[in-house]
């Protein structure tokens, strides 16, 4: 084997050795693809369950429109509010 063919044998596995770095662990290497895919399940779990939340809450808006019970039932127990002629008891 001449000098010129070993120059270009490590050259190459040079080369490969390279792509390969770059091809998995580059800032755009398979790694950070599958670290990007697993980042992009969990928003849309995350979403999922936002959007639960945002149609339970759509609910409770609805309920509050249609039935003024929960308002006067709100007012009472979380502001503290209470009709002239109401009696109130303080529990410690």
């Amino acid at each position: 084997m001449t000098v010129k063919q070993l120059i270009l044998r490590i050259f190459f596995g040079a080369e490969i050795l390279f792509f390969a770095w770059t091809y998995f662990l580059g800032p755009h290497g398979r790694y950070a693809l599958w670290a990007l895919d697993e980042a992009s399940q969990q928003v849309i779990a995350q979403n999922g369950q936002l959007e639960r939340e945002v149609g339970r809450l759509g609910r409770r808006v609805k309920a509050w429109k249609a039935n003024s019970f929960f308002k006067k039932k709100y007012a009472r127990e979380k502001l503290q509010m209470a009709y002239p002629d109401d009696e109130i008891y303080y529990i410690q």
